[in-house]
């Protein structure tokens, strides 16, 4: 051995220089001694290799291939409606798109659009968080503009029928559902087929209750907007938001809840032949009993008393008073606060509101075995519910009313003055509604409508801190949304 010779010749560390041990080395190294043991080892080396590599490359293929079943698993339990039929044109095209297909035609498949009317109704689609970012709904069909010339009762009929079943699964989402916010809807209203909406179609014409909003432009930071829970901005002539925090999670939304009670009011009129805005409704024992529970926000009904259909609408409206939203509520439910409340819930499902549940119709906290229990929606879904109640123009003139004097039969006043609880409608030129909202649960809430020329704009802020601020940051967004408005 090499080193035995380092030895003999006493060529070791200590007693030697190194760079004598340096050239010892190089020299038996060009010799030949190590070059043959060099050689040996690279032949083992490289043998192994020639072993041990095709197990590893099998191996991963077949993690690459787990994965592939797994991701495609996971698309189809996210995905619970999937639209259009798959092509088996590129099922060979290699093997991880045959997986995908295998996972993806176990999945049931739906029509892609169902008519209804004058609006086109497309399946609810699950799309993951990243998708959920402003700009990413889906535009409406072109078959909208062809489905005009349906009948008016077929349009009702099969408007309910496909949005019942477009959101089975948007309906059955609640608060503390988070995954709910990420779903993005192409909804279709049902609107009431029998209402004569064309009063208003001059003076808004640029309304499309049901269509997309466009969140591509929509900013998140607006001065002021960091005291909000949730809010949106959108411009209803073009359908873009132009501010959005939080618009698709649910909140509380107070008193702003009486939108809901006055759009199901305003639908049984229309469609009830025995009820109208001047059908004279008593006041109940139970509706006179809440009444005299609460400490304010009422006009102290009587049971001795009744009013018309419009007076209690313009005192719900105005004065926001929750014993009429209790009365109303009973009327129009057949006798049934409770019955009511349902039909409150399964309008919004039609509707495609599936960040919105309500318990009564005022909107006040109701306490259950010691638990809170509040009506809840969505800054989105509030916007979509007073671009509805703007086809009833009945409803535009009482929230466009400072105040109103509701005649008494009963008591000393011969009237009661009711003053709108929207400050806006006497401070901004242009302001027609929609609703106010506040309790220790919800925070100070405003749904506002704003009506100038050709735009029109539809404001909503949750859970701000004060009135006051408020009422000044909506006053402040609806002025910075008209003028980016007309700018374009």
């Amino acid at each position: 051995m090499f080193f035995n010779k380092l030895r003999k010749d006493n060529y070791i560390i200590k007693k030697t220089n190194y760079l004598q041990i340096k050239k010892e080395i190089m020299k038996n190294i060009f010799s030949g001694k190590f070059l043959l043991f060099g050689l040996l080892i690279g032949a083992v080396v490289i043998g192994h290799i020639i072993l041990v590599v095709p197990f590893i490359l099998k191996s991963n293929a077949v993690d690459d291939d787990n994965k592939i079943e797994q991701v495609s698993a996971n698309n189809s339990n996210t995905q619970s409606d999937v639209v259009g039929d798959l092509t088996q044109a590129k099922v060979n095209e290699n093997k991880a798109a045959e997986v995908k297909t295998k996972v993806s035609t176990t999945e049931p498949q739906l029509s892609s659009t169902t008519s209804t009317g004058d609006l086109t109704t497309a399946p609810t689609t699950s799309r993951s968080k990243d998708l959920v970012i402003p700009g990413t709904e889906a535009t409406p069909t072109a078959s909208t503009s062809t489905t005009t010339k349906t009948d008016k009762k077929d349009f009702a009929k099969t408007s309910t029928n496909s949005m019942a079943e477009s959101t089975k699964t948007a309906g059955k989402t609640d608060s503390k559902e988070t995954k709910s916010q990420d779903r993005v809807v192409v909804r279709t209203v049902p609107l009431n087929p029998t209402y004569p909406t064309n009063k208003l179609q001059k003076r808004f014409k640029n309304t499309a209750p049901g269509m997309n909003f466009d969140y591509s432009l929509a900013v998140s930071n607006f001065a002021g907007s960091g005291a909000a829970k949730a809010g949106i901005l959108v411009d209803l002539g073009s359908r873009k938001v132009l501010w959005a925090k939080n618009h698709n999670k649910s909140y509380g939304i107070a008193s702003m809840s009486k939108m809901m009670t006055a759009l199901l009011a305003m639908e049984k009129i229309a469609n009830a032949n025995n009820k109208t805005l001047n059908t004279v409704v008593n006041v109940s024992k139970s509706a006179a009993k809440f009444s005299a529970k609460q400490r304010g926000g009422i006009i102290w009904l009587d049971s001795r008393e009744s009013f018309t259909v419009n007076n209690l609408l313009k005192a719900m409206m105005i004065k926001s008073a929750n014993d009429v939203a209790y009365l109303v509520g009973e009327y129009f439910g057949g006798g049934d606060v409770n019955k009511f409340v349902e039909m409150m819930n399964k309008r919004s499902q039609e509707l495609g509101f599936g960040h919105s549940h309500y318990v009564n119709p005022h909107g006040l906290t109701e306490y259950r075995n010691r638990k809170a229990n509040f009506n809840k929606s969505s800054a989105e879904e509030q916007a979509r519910l007073a671009e509805l109640l703007l086809q009833y123009p009945e409803i535009v003139n009482i929230t466009s009313t400072t105040s109103f004097k509701l005649p008494r039969k009963v008591g000393k006043n011969k009237y009661t003055l009711l003053a709108n609880t929207n400050k806006l409608i006497s401070q901004k030129k242009g302001v027609i509604g929609m609703k106010t909202g506040f309790t220790n649960a919800a925070g100070w809430c405003l749904t506002t409508v704003y009506h100038q020329g050709d735009t029109t704009l539809v404001g909503v802020v949750m859970g701000m801190p004060s009135s006051k601020g408020r009422n000044k940051f909506m006053k402040d967004l609806l002025d910075w949304g008209a003028k980016k408005v007309a700018k374009k």
